[in-house]
C-alpha cells in the first residue's frame, strides 16, 4: 500500500491518557504502536546510538527501541504524550510528541526514575552508566548557559518528536508541535526543544524556533556544543526556544 499524498493524508492529534505504569507490566497495544513509531523515527539517528553505548548507523537498532520506551513511560509519567493519528479506520499512529510543561522535567520524580530511568541504566553496560555519570552534569549545565538555569523549567520542553519515516515531510511533526502552541501563548510560555542534528535545527527554525542563547545571534557554530560518547564519537547539541 503506498503511502498517502501531503494532500490525501489525514489527520488527529491527541493527548494519550497514561495507563496504569508498573515494573514489569506489558505493553499495551497503543503503547506499543507509540514506541514502534518512536523505534522507525530514531533507528538510524547518530544521537540515539551514541548515548546507548552504539557506534552511528549500527545494523542494530533495539538500542533504539529502548530509549524510546523508557523515554515514553517518563512522558505518560511526568509529561503529556500526543499522537498524530490517521482518521481512517485503521487510526494509525504517525507520530508521537512527548512534552514536559512548565515546573515539570524529564526523571524529575520519584516514579519517572522507578520505572524509567533505572531500567534504562539498568540495561546499560557499567561502562555506559560511568559516561552518563559524567555527560549528564555537562549536559544540564549546557541547557542552563542556553535557557538560564530557571528557563527550562518555564518553558514547555519538547522532549521528543518523532514521526514514523513513511509519513515525514507531510506536516506531522508541524502538527503536533503546534497543539500545544495556543496552550504556551496563553501564559506567554515560550516552547524549547534541544536537538543533535544540522538538518532537525532548520526543522525546528522553519517552525519559528530560534538558537539559543540569544546573545550568540542564533550563529549555528557558535551555539553548539561538543560532546564525545563511551566510544569516542562526536556530536553537537543546541538548545532552540520559540517565544
Amino acid at each position: 500500500m503506498s503511502t498517502p499524498s501531503v494532500s490525501t493524508l489525514s489527520l488527529c492529534v491527541r493527548k494519550v491518557q497514561p495507563p496504569a505504569l508498573g515494573p514489569g507490566d506489558p505493553e499495551t497495544p497503543e503503547l506499543s504502536q507509540m514506541v514502534d513509531v518512536l523505534t522507525r523515527a530514531f533507528s538510524n539517528d547518530a544521537f540515539t546510538a551514541i548515548v546507548t553505548g552504539h557506534r552511528p548507523h549500527s545494523l542494530d537498532v533495539s538500542h533504539a527501541r529502548v530509549l524510546s520506551k523508557y523515554s515514553l513511560t517518563a512522558g505518560l509519567l511526568g509529561g503529556e504524550v500526543y499522537v498524530a493519528e490517521t482518521t481512517d479506520v485503521a487510526k494509525k499512529i504517525v507520530g508521537c510528541a512527548i512534552w514536559f510543561p512548565p515546573g515539570r522535567a524529564l526523571y524529575d520524580s520519584d516514579d519517572q526514575k522507578r520505572l524509567a530511568l533505572q531500567p534504562l541504566l539498568a540495561s546499560f553496560s557499567k561502562d555506559l552508566r560511568r559516561w552518563w555519570d559524567d555527560f549528564l552534569p555537562k549536559y544540564v549545565k549546557f541547557i542552563a548557559a542556553a535557557v538560564g538555569e530557571a528557563g527550562e523549567l518555564h518553558s514547555w520542553r519538547l522532549q521528543t518528536l518523532a514521526v514514523d519515516p513513511d509519513y515525514q515531510r507531510k506536516g506531522v511533526g508541524t502538527l503536533l508541535v503546534n497543539t500545544i502552541a495556543p496552550t504556551a501563548a496563553l501564559t506567554k510560555t515560550p516552547l524549547c526543544v534541544d536537538c543533535s542534528e544540522v538538518t532537525n535545527v532548520e526543522v525546528y527554525q522553519h517552525l519559528g524556533f530560534q538558537l539559543m542563547p540569544k546573545e550568540k545571534g542564533g550563529d549555528l557554530y557558535r551555539c553548539r556544543e561538543e560532546f564525545t560518547g563511551m566510544n569516542g564519537d562526536p556530536f553537537s547539541m543546541w538548545v532552540l526556544c520559540r517565544p
